[in-house]
């Protein structure tokens, strides 16, 4: 009995371990190479999300100095308006409060006239009673529309000087 030879079953085996082997091995290579394939593709899209994010925080800050820029434009334009808007509102409420400075200036007047008619026919008490009372109150009320329109005028002063600073 001879032993088997190279193309008996113990050759076989060598040749498939062999190829096996061989597979194996191109199978660890291409796994390989497709592990490095995709680690650098990982790593560049890695590298472009840190770009992207570095140019995102870049345009908001350019953004908002934009934004700044605008606010400050606008409110460098706005003074100017504000300030006459400010004038006519003052103008406007120095107009109400002559109206009603001079409704209450006649409403002293009438009373005081009234007093004046009782003590020319010698009724001097009640002259007084409308002087102490109703002359006397309507006095005070003209004091207070008084105040109240010398605030007014202040502030128009006030917003008249602010807009001729502002148009120099």
């Amino acid at each position: 009995m001879t032993a088997p030879g190279p193309t008996g079953r113990s050759g076989r085996r060598r040749r498939g371990g062999r190829i096996f082997g061989h597979l194996l091995l191109v199978v660890a290579v291409a796994a390989i190479a497709v592990g490095v394939i995709a680690y650098q593709r990982g790593t560049r899209a890695q590298d472009r999300a840190v770009q992207a994010r570095d140019r995102r925080v870049e345009l908001v800050r350019e953004q908002r100095r934009v934004e700044q820029q605008t606010d400050d434009t606008n409110h460098g334009a706005d003074v100017p308006i504000g300030d006459a808007e400010q004038v006519a509102t003052s103008l406007s409420k120095i107009g109400g409060a002559s109206g009603t400075v001079l409704e209450q200036a006649a409403s002293v007047d009438d009373a005081l006239g009234r007093a004046v008619d009782l003590a020319n026919q010698a009724n001097i008490a009640g002259a007084r009673q409308i002087y102490r009372g109703e002359a006397a109150e309507a006095v005070r009320r003209l004091q207070e529309v008084l105040t109240n329109a010398r605030l007014f005028l202040a502030g128009a002063q006030d917003a008249a000087q602010a807009l001729q600073a502002s148009a120099q």
